[in-house]
């Protein structure tokens, strides 16, 4: 006697080929998808690792120049709401050529992949005058010419707050002569120290008119000379120190700007850097810590 077949058997069949379909379908969509995840995350780390070399690059260019300004005597810092600036003048003339140096040697280390190209005409600026741009006041500070020139400091607008000056000489005698510094409301202060011991020179003046204080070292003795400090609208300072060898610090008071925070660097699009397959570039400049 033949057995019949259990009913709904068949049936049972077609669903579990179906699931099994089904399950199979789902595992390849699964691979699919963390296929694709895999490479977004591949390309996004290898987004990182660009990232880090272009910020490990753009600090490491920055730090070289800062120790070239400070091996060859120039300190510049911000410290709150005061920028200071303290060198011998006549400057070094090794500064100027580091400087060069340095940027070839950068420029043929990273030829390609990353590449790193430096602007001719703000690369001849900063060898020229080394100006610091100090934002979001835009005051400049450079020098007439370096190594040999004077300081100056030239503000876009009166957005400072005082100045203090502090110069050392090796002279005997200094006297002062403001009878050229009308009065006003922009704090001055210059401290002088000679062999002798120190003479200072404090006084409100008017950062729109024209002031000229003299320094007369030596006077009546064989070698006399003279610097003279000036400031002209708007607040713009000079410190024209002759044919003396000095050393001098000159701190800016700056005016509190909104909320945003003072920074110093040399001017803008200093250089750029670039990689090859990839959109991270950047231009670059050197900022003052």
């Amino acid at each position: 006697m033949m057995r019949g077949k259990k009913p709904g058997g068949g049936k049972r069949g077609i669903v579990q080929s179906i699931g099994m379909m089904m399950l199979a379908g789902l595992l390849l969509s699964l691979a699919v998808l963390i296929y694709h995840d895999t490479q977004k995350g591949n390309e996004r780390f290898s987004e990182m690792m660009v990232y880090d070399r272009l910020y490990d690059l753009d600090s490491s260019i920055s730090y070289g120049f800062g120790k070239i300004l400070q091996s060859n005597g120039l300190s510049a810092s911000l410290q709150g709401n005061s920028f200071i600036i303290s060198e011998s003048l006549p400057g070094s003339s090794r500064l100027v050529s580091e400087i060069g140096a340095f940027a070839s040697f950068i420029s043929e280390r990273h030829a390609s992949n990353p590449l790193v190209a430096f602007s001719n005409s703000t690369m001849d600026s900063v060898k020229q005058t080394v100006p610091i741009i100090i934002s979001p006041h835009n005051i400049t500070i450079s020098h007439t010419s370096y190594p040999s020139g004077n300081l100056q400091v030239v503000p876009s607008s009166v957005n400072i707050n005082n100045y203090t000056i502090y110069i050392e000489a090796s002279k005997t005698t200094v006297a002062f002569n403001s009878a050229g510094m009308p009065s006003g409301s922009l704090p001055v202060s210059v401290s002088v120290k000679t062999l002798t011991g120190t003479s200072l020179w404090r006084g409100n003046i008017n950062p729109a008119a024209s002031n000229t204080l003299l320094l007369n070292f030596d006077a009546g003795l064989p070698l006399p000379e003279t610097m003279t400090i000036t400031v002209n609208d708007p607040a713009k300072l000079v410190i024209n120190r002759g044919n003396m060898s000095i050393l001098q610090t000159v701190t800016i008071g700056l005016q509190q700007i909104g909320n945003e925070q003072a920074a110093a660097s040399f001017p803008a699009s200093l250089y750029s850097i670039s990689f090859e397959n990839s959109n991270l570039s950047k231009t670059g400049t050197v900022f003052i810590q």
